[in-house]
């Protein structure tokens, strides 16, 4: 399995601090997408400065579209994690049944990002299996349901950590 990383986006409001997705090239579930990056209009965030980009163009540096992806993970339903997941319609949307319920609340400026009309959730309570060789991980702290992505490879476990930020959620 080959991991790539996404370059989604900047938030200038924290000097430039880049904003990533990765993709998971899975050999017989297709391309899993972890985290979707910052959605538009960029207007409603505008104290965060961000500079933004368009998943699709990110993907197609990779020889892939949004219509590869087959599966996506979100870490968390922060904005720069979930904002463009309605190019991703068409794939399922694997996250904690916490973060999902947390967001519902709390996130309401950017709630149409990840909540949008046809949204289908997997909603997850703790540790699961995704595809074979990647699993997801409750890792809470930065929100109450926030989760960590590991992918078997032949050099070991690769893990991918969207917000290791520890704080009460």
């Amino acid at each position: 399995m080959e991991i790539v990383r996404l370059h989604l986006a900047r938030l200038g409001k924290f000097n430039d601090v880049p904003v990533h997705g990765f993709v998971i090239k899975h050999p017989r579930a297709g391309a899993i997408l972890v985290d979707t990056g910052v959605g538009w209009p960029i207007e409603l965030l505008k104290e965060w400065k961000v500079v933004n980009r368009h998943a699709a163009e990110a993907l197609a540096e990779h020889e892939l579209s949004p219509a590869d992806v087959k599966i996506v993970i979100n870490s968390h339903l922060h904005f720069d994690h979930c904002g463009q997941n309605a190019i991703f319609k068409h794939a399922p949307f694997y996250i904690q049944r916490s973060e999902l319920e947390r967001a519902r609340k709390h996130e309401k400026t950017t709630s149409e990002w990840f909540d949008f009309a046809g949204a289908r959730f997997e909603l997850l309570d703790g540790d699961a299996q995704i595809a074979e060789g990647v699993r997801v991980v409750a890792t809470p702290g930065h929100t109450i349901g926030h989760q960590s992505v590991f992918v078997d490879t032949p050099d070991g476990a690769a893990v991918m950590i969207p917000q290791l930020v520890a704080r009460p959620a």
